[in-house]
């Protein structure tokens, strides 16, 4: 079982998945360490603030 940390809080991620809904996040910047998420394969970010997301 792996964990990320956001903001001091332990989001757990499950099957792969990360879901960061309902974070109040409106730049991904904010949300450091997710390129160290190799295994990764699906990220929720509904319900939050992001207006662009640049690659």
């Amino acid at each position: 079982m792996y964990f990320f940390n956001y903001k001091g809080e332990e989001i757990k991620i499950t099957h792969e998945i990360l879901n960061l809904s309902n974070k109040n996040i409106s730049d991904l910047s904010e949300v450091s360490g997710l390129e160290s998420l190799s295994n990764l394969e699906t990220l929720i970010l509904s319900n939050n603030n992001i207006k662009k997301i640049i690659n």
